[in-house]
């Protein structure tokens, strides 16, 4: 009786709900050398790798190349001038010299920054135009450039989701793609291609795919199969993620980690966010702030205001992170040990704390919550708010 208390406490059962998940996902250790293969198997001939500087350097992206050219796949091109936070002007002149390359696949071998560059590319190469064109939520109406996926950090969920941000420059607003033609064709999760991740940045990535299932778990957009996949998710990642940022270098706490972040990224995409996504995509926007790290900052905030809303979530979400006895609490307590347990977690792992410690400054507060209000990802969150709301969030993680 009790373990059917907690399943119809802990998954949502709305009189209608959407799941579509068309990425298929390959998960191994050394799966990279398969890439050609799988290349081959979606048709495509000529593929153009999407990736940055530092995999090059490293020796990651010849790692994805070989293959592909073993299997007989001829490389369109290389281009690894992808910065952190991508740009509407990156992914131009990215779909440029793809095009120019004849590719008729692509292939992405990065963090979430390459993998959203990658998905916004193959818009541009099969709807033509600029970027901005195509902007919105099903606007991509059907089958865009095929895209394989390698990501080489565990935190965004990039090569699983229906999303694609980037940053417009002239704006400095990010600039959302939804759409289920935007799901890469193939993850391929390689667990050894992330090893090279420095603890910062696994820590920063961790806690963006914590983001994505709690948010995906509080969201109005949420169903039994995303409650299913980020509630399993969740734990691994409490679990998991402080002992990826200590030792980096064994491979089954990156690919618990890996598939972790796979699970809570399918949940976000299918399910949706909420205001801290929206509070994080206005910070990176006006301040470069990476997304990781915007979103543990800004996760302890937004998740003490939902809470009143989503009582019964907040004490699953409790149990999730380890509080005992959680449901003996009163609400409002139960709430303050959840906030204070993710700010545990990401305290462990070293992430900064406040919004001061990653270049915001208090003049950016307005114009944040005004960009945060306009957020598509505000739509899904459990509890109403005004930009008043958002910027007493805002004031409170400074």
């Amino acid at each position: 009786m009790t373990h059917c208390v907690m399943i119809r406490s802990m998954i949502s059962f709305p009189e209608f709900f959407d799941f579509c998940l068309p990425t298929r996902v390959v998960a191994q250790v050394g799966a990279v050398s398969n890439v050609g293969t799988e290349a081959r198997a979606l048709g495509i001939t000529r593929a153009f790798l999407l990736t940055d500087a530092v995999l090059v350097k490293l020796g990651i992206a010849e790692q994805v190349l070989a293959p592909l050219r073993e299997a007989g796949v001829e490389i369109a091109g290389v281009f690894d001038s992808i910065p952190p936070n991508s740009e509407t002007k990156v992914v131009e002149r990215a779909a440029e010299a793809a095009r120019a390359g004849g590719a008729d696949g692509l292939v992405a071998c990065g963090g979430g920054s390459v993998m959203d560059t990658a998905k916004a590319v193959g818009i541009v190469l099969s709807r033509g135009g600029s970027i901005l064109d195509h902007q919105g939520i099903n606007v991509i109406d059907r089958p865009v450039t095929p895209l394989i996926c390698l990501p080489t950090t565990a935190g965004t969920g990039s090569e699983i989701s229906r999303f694609a941000v980037v940053k417009d420059d002239a704006s400095h607003q990010k600039i959302s793609f939804v759409s289920d033609h935007l799901c890469p064709r193939l993850a391929i999760l390689d667990a050894a291609l992330t090893t090279s991740m420095p603890p910062a940045l696994t820590a920063a990535t961790g806690m963006d795919a914590c983001t994505h299932a709690v948010e995906a778990y509080c969201s109005q957009g949420a169903g039994p199969f995303t409650d299913a996949l980020g509630m399993a998710a969740l734990p691994a990642i409490v679990e998991t993620l402080p002992k990826a940022v200590a030792d980096g270098a064994d491979v089954a706490f990156r690919a618990k980690m890996l598939i972790a972040s796979a699970m809570a990224g399918a949940a976000m995409s299918l399910a949706g966010v909420g205001c801290v996504h929206a509070m994080a995509h206005a910070c990176g926007g006006r301040r470069n702030v990476p997304h990781g790290v915007a979103n543990s900052i800004l996760l302890p905030h937004g998740l003490g205001f939902n809470a009143e809303a989503i009582p019964e979530k907040a004490s699953v979400l409790a149990a999730k992170f380890g509080i005992a006895e959680c449901e003996k609490m009163s609400a409002g307590a139960r709430a303050e040990r959840l906030v204070a347990a993710v700010r545990d977690l990401s305290g462990a792992c070293r992430v900064p704390q406040r919004l001061r410690d990653v270049g915001v400054v208090t003049g950016d507060l307005d114009a944040i919550a005004e960009d945060a209000l306009a957020d598509g990802a505000m739509f899904f969150n459990p509890r109403p708010a005004e930009a008043a709301d958002l910027r007493k969030l805002l004031e409170a993680a400074f």
